[in-house]
């Protein structure tokens, strides 16, 4: 996958750069000096992770939240 392509899955998952950076424990600047250029291997697959986790999350809230009501 493509930085071009991560960048749109981020912003198609409702995502934030910043919420990419704080699941991966680094600033929010290095996530975009990552992403300046193609991430490859572990990093790639790091990035990838996190965006899937915080989807996850996101949707666990969701489920969470409409049970209460």
């Amino acid at each position: 996958m493509e930085r071009k392509q991560i960048k749109e899955l981020i912003e198609e998952k409702g995502l934030t750069q910043w919420q990419i950076a704080k699941k991966l424990c680094v600033s929010e600047w290095t996530l975009c000096r990552w992403l300046r250029s193609e991430p490859e291997g572990e990093l790639r697959k790091r990035i990838l992770q996190a965006v899937e986790s915080l989807t996850a999350e996101s949707q666990e809230d969701t489920t969470h939240h409409e049970r209460r009501e």
